[in-house]
């Protein structure tokens, strides 16, 4: 998951948005923004949708170093 998202690097100090992040939408039709500056929407030829959400809050994960480690916390919390 960590490989289809970059972080644009042109933020610098600005506040997080949903333009701070990109990723490739090729192939998928745009359906705009249900919620302006919190959610962007794509969908798929099928119909599937994919959802660009933006939750101003700190996020509650886990101290790790690598994404190794983060992927191996959710693994064992999707087992459990």
């Amino acid at each position: 998951m960590f490989g289809l998202f970059r972080r644009r690097s042109d933020v610098g100090g600005a506040k997080v948005s949903l333009d701070s992040i990109y990723f490739d939408t090729k192939g998928y039709r745009s359906g705009g923004e249900p919620k302006p500056g919190q959610q962007r929407v794509w969908f798929t030829e099928d119909g599937d949708a994919v959802g660009l959400y933006l939750f101003r809050v700190r996020p509650d994960l886990p101290n790790v170093r690598t994404v190794n480690d983060l992927r191996a916390f959710y693994a064992q919390g999707v087992q459990e």
